[in-house]
């Protein structure tokens, strides 16, 4: 779990505290930008973590083609 910096509880303060004043429009719409972009954050990390297992098991593969050489 990432630790937030000052200035995202800052952020995370101000919007708790104008939310309830939102029309319900609005909640919805701000509800769904937050929802998109976390999902997009979570694909972000998914792929780094599926490059990085493809950039293992390549070095691998190109280490033991050398020592069958």
């Amino acid at each position: 779990m990432a630790l937030i910096s000052n200035k995202e509880m800052e952020i995370f303060v101000k919007i708790a505290q104008g939310f309830p004043n939102l029309s319900e429009f609005d909640k919805g719409y701000f509800l769904g930008v937050v929802e998109s972009r976390a999902a997009f954050r979570e694909q972000q990390e998914i792929n780094k973590d599926v490059e990085g297992h493809i950039a293992v098991k390549e070095k691998k593969h190109e280490e033991r083609n050398k020592t069958a050489m």
